[in-house]
């Protein structure tokens, strides 16, 4: 019993002692790492560095812009009421006017395509031509009323948008939403390429190829597809971007001032993503090869290894049946 008690002390004394250490060195690698951060910034000269300094600026004011800061413009109860009637008269002039208009075009479509269905121009006579003729001339008179009282209605709600302004908080989150709807698209079209690129290369794989190699090999083509689909968000939301600044009446300078900071903000965003992703690939790579790269390389080897008994044993099985013939 004393023996064991001493074990147990000296085994706990070990184990503090460990753990002190262990805590002594963390707290050194810390203080070495956040050390060396201070003197990288204290060494770093702004203006030594112009497109450094301005890449790091307009990145910080893209975060800024994207996760903290507010609308501009702050909507008011008077703003709110104007916008509000604006929409009642918009919807009192126009409503039952644009549904008429969408309700006829859609009828005089179903007439058009009722009286051309497939393979009519074989069989048609002088008559059936002549109502297909009036359909088309129906169908289109229909669609330019309809283009009509569209294009009214897109200025009454230009003019309902005006006040309350680009930097509202209308404009703001309409510009976050397209953002969104762009980001889900690009996300979207790089998972399904990535689904079908994996499998494709599944079935191009070689039986020999070990699995470090084609885990790396899929990982990059996941990180390409990341980054186009990501690049075709930005481009996508760059082009929509100036059909919701035109729906709002504001000058040319502040249309301009804004798709330049969504802009910024939507590539800072975007960057920030690609960069956790290419992180999290080079750590999840490092820990691979230095922690499971041993295992799967002993695997391998075994694998070979038994390819190799099955490829002599099969020799000696013809070698023998050869032998067994000639005799």
């Amino acid at each position: 019993m004393t023996s064991d008690r001493g074990e147990e002390k000296t085994f706990a004394t070990t184990s503090a002692t460990t753990s002190c250490a262990l805590a002594r060195a963390n707290d050194a690698s810390s203080s070495s790492s956040f050390g060396s951060l201070v003197r990288v910034i204290g060494r770093w000269r702004p203006l030594k560095t112009p497109r450094v300094t301005m890449s790091v600026f307009l990145y910080v004011l893209g975060m800024y812009v994207a996760f903290y800061a507010r609308a501009p413009v702050e909507i008011t109860p008077r703003m709110r009421a104007r916008y509000d009637a604006a929409l009642s008269a918009m919807d009192e002039e126009l409503g039952a006017t644009l549904r008429e208009a969408e309700g006829d075009y859609r009828n005089a479509e179903l007439a058009l395509r009722a009286a051309t269905p497939f393979g009519w121009r074989f069989s048609a006579t002088v008559t059936h031509r002549a109502r297909v003729d009036a359909a088309r001339r129906r169908r289109n008179s229909a669609e330019r009323k309809l283009a009509e009282i569209e294009k009214k209605r897109t200025e009454a709600m230009r003019a309902a948008r005006s006040e309350l302004g680009l930097w509202s908080e209308l404009g703001v989150g309409d510009a976050k939403a397209l953002f969104k709807r762009s980001y889900e698209r690009g996300k979207i079209f790089a998972t399904r390429h990535t689904f079908w690129d994996g499998l494709s290369l599944i079935l191009r794989s070689k039986s020999d190829e070990s699995l470090i190699s084609f885990f790396l090999r899929w990982l990059m083509i996941a990180l390409s597809n990341f980054t186009l689909g990501m690049f075709t968000a930005i481009f996508s939301y760059a082009i929509a971007l100036p059909g919701l600044i035109r729906s709002f009446s504001t000058s040319i300078w502040s249309a301009f001032a804004f798709y330049f900071v969504a802009v910024v903000a939507a590539v800072s965003v975007v960057v920030s993503i690609l960069l956790a992703m290419y992180s999290a690939a080079a750590g999840g790579t490092y820990a691979l090869v230095k922690y499971a790269g041993p295992a799967l390389a002993r695997l391998d080897a075994a694998e070979e290894r038994r390819r190799a008994r099955i490829g002599q044993r099969s020799h000696y099985d013809r070698t023998r049946m050869h032998r067994a013939h000639q005799d």
